[in-house]
């Protein structure tokens, strides 16, 4: 077997994007990965297209699955190349986001000299308990073997993890073992793992994160206003009667950029404004519709509150981490107006913090960290257990348009369901062949929609459901020629189509937000010309009268 290059991922990544105008077929004799017998190389090829597990069997002739996931786990293992299943079925490479500063370690651990042990060993941990002395531990070195002539100096890595049994005490930890052998059994008290090369910037990242956990309330910390001191970062708050709405980082006057950006958006456009986040700021400051200086300059300091970073040189670093903690963990990525959840890298260091309510689902977080806590990134199926938990808390609330859907059309199954990266909700419709697939976005309160076959009674599509979808689909295509409908995965039971385009956002799909009924998006039927301002109701609406009228044709 091949062993570990520290090119493999980016090698990889230029024939991904190369393969878009390739044929798949012609790959012959050994791979970029140094595999030099056909099932090795045929796999590593199909992977850059995407390949079902009978394909993969077939092409490379191997003896079975086993024989093909036993390659997978080589990839995975020795190249650090994740795969995954997507939603058409197939084995791919998953590394659409591969940054090459992710993979500085590797660049710093190994050269052409360098044995395959040294590249194994690169990683320090620190096993100590938050006692440990900093001094001691940057004295740490990474194992190097003594005959190996030309290594380049290698990047130690440390672990700190903050861990709570409840909501006011806390405990720092540092080091992979320590982590998990003092965390509870599904490592629902792992509030935030943090991994970097300095322990000294880890350790004052960690105190500060809980300093802020144990204080969240505390006037002496959070201050009214923001604060405009030069280059020190802080994050903010924006609240209002009915509570926080809006969690970001900056410096200097950042955290009132977004009010002057709701009062332009209201001059310009003042029964439209573009966001969730501006129509809370504007309900603070309009009054009868009308704009009141007054209550815009007290703004600042009855609607926002900041907490200070350490003035330190990670002082930015800190403030992501900070961000990221109170948008995931205090009060969850779909209950704010953020349009995106908190970074989780900065500066050389990479974290990952517990989604609000993980307890919820069967294993998810536990999942996702140990993952995290192998490869110090996350795949995307890693990626999807987080989306999950975050479906499930906002499912469980019930403050969302689904639910309010679910008195027109029966819901299949109220919990999101997940199905290797994808999570989502069905939406069935009686004695209609089709169903509404709405996938959750990871990081917002919006989904996508899609068409798919109506499921049977035992919640299966089989080929009578299938047949049945592709005839009504064909009667709703008939009824209205305009429509420019393509079927994906047209020889699968689970084909589906897109129906709607985004005019804001070319190529997109629209995301629906499923928090605001009052959210549109300017969407058009594929194929039509006249543009739509649709809610998440509206466009399932739409769909359910193209379907229901074409049978009556």
């Amino acid at each position: 077997m091949s062993k570990f290059s520290p090119t493999d991922k980016a090698k990889t990544l230029e024939r991904m994007l190369r393969s878009r105008s390739s044929n798949r077929e012609n790959q012959v004799g050994s791979s970029w990965l140094r595999h030099e017998k056909k099932r090795g190389y045929t796999i590593d090829h199909l992977l850059l297209f995407g390949a079902t597990m009978d394909e993969l069997v077939k092409l490379s002739d191997s003896k079975n699955e086993a024989s093909v996931r036993g390659h997978f786990q080589h990839l995975q293992v020795e190249h650090h190349l994740p795969i995954s299943l997507n939603r058409d079925g197939l084995y791919i490479f998953d590394i659409q986001d591969f940054d090459e500063s992710e993979d500085e370690e590797f660049e710093n651990a190994a050269n052409d000299n360098a044995s395959d042990e040294d590249k194994a060993n690169f990683v320090t941990e620190v096993s100590e308990q938050s006692e440990v002395d900093c001094e001691k531990v940057n004295k740490i070195e990474p194992k190097i073997d003594a005959g190996t002539e030309g290594t380049s100096e290698v990047t130690k890595q440390c672990w700190g993890a903050v861990l709570s049994d409840d909501s006011s005490v806390f405990k720092i930890l540092y080091g992979e073992e320590a982590i998990l052998s003092q965390a509870n059994k599904d490592l629902t008290s792992v509030l935030v793992v943090l991994s970097g090369p300095k322990f000294e910037v880890i350790k004052v990242a960690l105190e500060t994160m809980v300093e802020l956990l144990s204080d969240l309330q505390n006037p002496e910390l959070w201050k009214s206003g923001y604060l405009a001191k030069e280059k020190q970062y802080y994050v903010y708050q924006h609240y209002d009667k009915n509570g926080v709405f809006y969690v970001g980082k900056g410096t200097k006057v950042r955290a009132f950029d977004h009010v002057k950006d709701a009062k332009e958006a209201w001059l310009s456009s003042r029964d439209k404004p573009k966001t969730h986040k501006h129509r809370r700021i504007l309900n603070s400051i309009v009054r009868e519709s009308m704009l009141s200086d007054e209550l815009f300059d007290a703004y600042k300091t009855d609607h926002i509150r900041s907490f200070l970073m350490p003035d330190v040189p990670h002082g930015e670093m800190m403030s992501f981490l900070a961000e990221d903690v109170l948008i995931t963990n205090q009060y969850g990525v779909y209950n704010l107006t953020n349009e995106t959840g908190g970074n989780n890298k900065s500066d050389g260091y990479i974290w990952l913090t517990q989604p609000m309510n993980s307890s919820i689902t069967n294993g998810g977080w536990a999942a996702a960290l140990k993952y995290f806590l192998v490869n110090r990134r996350l795949s995307s199926d890693a990626r999807a257990h987080i989306t999950a938990i975050n479906a499930h808390s906002l499912m469980k609330s019930g403050k969302t348009i689904i639910n309010d859907l679910s008195e027109l059309i029966t819901v299949q199954g109220q919990d999101p369901i997940k199905v290797g990266q994808d999570i989502f909700v069905d939406l069935a419709f009686e004695k209609l062949a089709f169903r509404i697939q709405l996938l959750f976005s990871s990081k917002n309160p919006t989904v996508k929609l899609n068409l798919r076959p109506a499921r049977n009674a035992n919640g299966n599509v089989g080929a009578n459901e299938s047949n049945k979808f592709r005839i009504a689909l064909k009667n709703v295509l008939n009824a209205n020629p305009v429509l420019d409908w393509k079927l994906r995965i047209p020889n699968d039971n689970n084909c589906y189509v897109k129906p709607f385009w985004d005019m804001d956002k070319p190529g997109k799909d629209p995301a629906f937000n499923i928090l605001d009924e009052e959210m549109r998006c300017n969407v058009k039927l594929v194929g039509d010309e006249i543009v739509l301002s649709y809610n998440l109701v509206e466009a399932v609406r739409r769909i359910q009268l193209l379907f229901e009228n074409s049978k009556t044709q």
